[in-house]
């Protein structure tokens, strides 16, 4: 195997966020650098004790970028190449392409591995620590701060290398972008929810014929229900708005293409619920479960036979012939059937943990307006926004006692510094940066989201 494909060694804090199965190593990695322009690099000019100079020049920042991953109507094949440019020019990095798999035959978790191990060989190969040394006798050094750009599928790989490969003290992760991205495969908004059973008693018949030593009781249950009025029936809630329902049929993007293109990226629906699948899965639990059918838990928890009465036999004198009649006769056993994924409540899992020592990096949210995943979009903004204003009041430094005041002040500067790390933009209409139905002057959307990444990573 070559000795670039082979991986770094991987962190203890990270064995327990990345996932347990093997990465694909032997596969080639298709990384992609595409500096096509040469730009003005910087130049230093150090000083020699002997004549002359010596001319050092800073290495240009590294921004990974992930393809959509999805075939949309009337999309060119390099529906990409003017984004890529775009994004070259304005940001003045070092723009990686990691051509992740994703098909029927390279399915989940396929595609997140892929990702890691690219980004793994990045940092090997493509990332160098500057040393600003010597201080007090001791040469230290700079850790370079990496970007990452995604849309549709790709942005939910990138939000995923966002929020676990930020580790304090090395080279990390620092700023995200991601264009609507997928960063919930359940799609709760398209599963009907859970019925759960009448908790309300219930209440037996009761013998209407009465004695004479129950006429006073059976009096007084006569006035008791004449004094109790029903209740007038509660007004069922008005349904929630929801972009998935209401923008189901866009042309450019419609909810089918999203739901085909689940059925290709997983083989189990169990997958849906991965973290490194879902990203927003980090911040809370899933709002899908999977029922099985009651007959199946029946069939699971019964034995085998264990008699000869249990079991069928067959006469030792038939012939063979006559032995394979009678084993087709018997009709074959209907294949089990499959869990209905149904809609739950979720529940806050906070994140990052902190014996991790994970510091969120920025993040730059968009979408659409009429885009089905504008929910999502919104709701992972919230979430990051949160973990980062928890991160900043959970300090271990701030863990003194306050009073309410103090108290609140911490809250709203953490608010503050959490609103200014994690942003939300949408855009009118679809807001897609990429093929022929992208939204008017998204040139110059990408080109903001390029000066923005010049402000935030270095190398």
């Amino acid at each position: 195997m070559p000795s670039h494909l082979l991986p770094r060694r991987p962190q203890l804090a990270f064995d327990q966020l990345r996932p347990r199965l093997p990465r694909p190593l032997a596969t080639r990695l298709r990384c992609s650098p595409l500096s096509t322009r040469q730009f003005s690099p910087e130049h230093v000019v150090v000083p020699c004790r002997s004549n002359g100079a010596v001319t050092l020049r800073s290495p240009a920042p590294v921004l990974i970028y992930l393809p959509a991953g999805l075939s949309l109507p009337g999309q060119p094949d390099d529906y990409e190449d003017q984004s890529l440019s775009a994004l070259l020019a304005s940001s003045s990095s070092t723009v990686v392409r990691i051509n992740y798999r994703r098909s029927e035959r390279h399915q989940f978790p396929t595609p997140v591995h892929d990702v890691l191990t690219a980004y793994d060989w990045i940092l090997q190969n493509l990332v160098r620590s500057s040393t600003t040394g010597p201080t007090n006798g001791r040469t230290t050094s700079k850790l370079a701060r990496l970007g990452v750009y995604g849309e549709l599928v790709g942005g939910g790989l990138a939000a995923m290398l966002a929020l676990t490969e930020c580790k304090l003290g090395s080279s990390r992760i620092g700023a995200a972008a991601v264009n609507n991205p997928v960063v919930d495969w359940v799609f709760p908004d398209e599963l009907a929810a859970i019925i759960k059973p009448d908790s309300s008693p219930v209440y037996e018949a009761q013998d209407e014929s009465y004695g004479s030593d129950s006429l006073m009781d059976w009096w007084a249950q006569q006035e008791a229900e004449e004094v109790a009025t029903p209740k007038p029936p509660k007004r069922a809630p008005k349904a929630a708005k929801s972009s998935w329902k209401d923008y189901a049929h866009n042309a450019a993007l419609p909810t089918s293409a999203l739901l085909e293109s689940r059925e290709v990226f997983f083989k189990k629906q169990e997958d849906y619920f991965d973290r490194f699948a879902s990203p927003i899965c980090f911040f809370r639990s899933p709002k899908g479960e999977l029922v099985y059918p009651e007959h199946e838990d029946i069939l699971a928890s019964s034995s085998p036979p264990t008699s000869e009465v249990d079991s069928p036999t067959l006469d030792p004198d038939l012939s063979f012939q006559e032995i394979l009649s009678e084993v087709e006769s018997h009709e074959p056993r209907p294949p089990p059937a499959l869990p209905t994924l149904l809609r739950c409540r979720a529940y806050y899992r906070p994140y990052p943990p902190s014996h991790l020592d994970l510091d969120l990096p920025f993040m730059r949210i968009t979408t659409g307006s009429e885009s089905p995943l504008l929910d999502q979009a919104s709701e992972f903004s919230g979430m990051t926004k949160r973990a980062v204003a928890r991160q900043i009041t959970s300090n271990r430094h701030t863990r003194d006692s306050r009073d309410s005041q103090e108290g609140d002040q911490l809250k709203a500067k953490a608010q503050e510094i959490a609103d200014r790390k994690v942003s939300l933009s949408v855009q009118a209409g679809l807001g897609l940066w990429t093929g022929v139905n992208s939204i008017e002057g998204w040139k110059n959307s990408v080109e903001e989201v390029g000066s923005w990444m010049k402000t935030r990573i270095k190398a």
